[in-house]
């Protein structure tokens, strides 16, 4: 005989009582814990931060977050995106625990182990709450694709790839008159 046990679906409330030590992820009610990013993936992380730190504080555009931070879309879904940008307009979603509603734009560095649920879980819960703006990056193939969001469905604005005489330059929609240089972002590797 075989015996089914249902598993407890996680909320947000249930992740507050959590050891404060223990980081990860809700989604649709089932946690998973944060796995620490290797160096080249924090150093990726650094360049970014500074590119896009640059263009929202010179047209004084909104707030930019690297992770670690909680982003609460709803009581069964919680991500912690590698970079989230809220606007100005938006401003009252940030809290002093996390950003509780939908950013304006996340940024996911992709890994190994990361690469499905980047490229299609992520996805999904991104597009279903309405992110304007999703950069998936690739260390490993040294690329950036930005996809915008029309129609409630996410379409390919920008891709670049640094190798192969690729376009090594992508442009936001979103945020107003930035560039990526992909030389900028995938200069070491480690």
């Amino acid at each position: 005989m075989q015996t089914l046990i249902k598993q407890k679906t996680i909320t947000y409330q249930d992740y507050l009582k959590f050891p404060n030590d223990v980081k990860g992820e809700i989604i649709q009610g089932e946690f998973t814990m944060a796995v620490a990013p290797n160096s080249n993936h924090q150093f990726i992380i650094t360049r970014l931060m500074i590119l896009l730190s640059n263009s929202i504080d010179k047209n004084k555009s909104g707030y930019l977050f690297p992770a670690p931070i909680d982003v609460i879309f709803d009581h069964e879904t919680m991500l912690e995106p590698d970079i989230v940008f809220v606007s100005k307009e938006k401003k009252e979603i940030i809290q002093k625990r996390g950003i509780f509603g939908t950013p304006d734009l996340v940024v996911e560095i992709i890994s190994p182990i990361s690469q499905y649920k980047d490229n299609v879980i992520k996805k999904e819960i991104y597009e279903k709450f309405g992110v304007k703006e999703y950069w998936l990056v690739n260390p490993y193939l040294k690329s950036i694709e930005i996809l915008t969001l029309l129609d409630n469905k996410y379409q390919l604005f920008s891709e670049g790839f640094l190798e192969d005489d690729g376009n090594i330059i992508v442009n936001s929609k979103f945020i107003p008159n930035l560039e990526t240089n992909l030389t900028e972002i995938f200069t070491e590797n480690f």
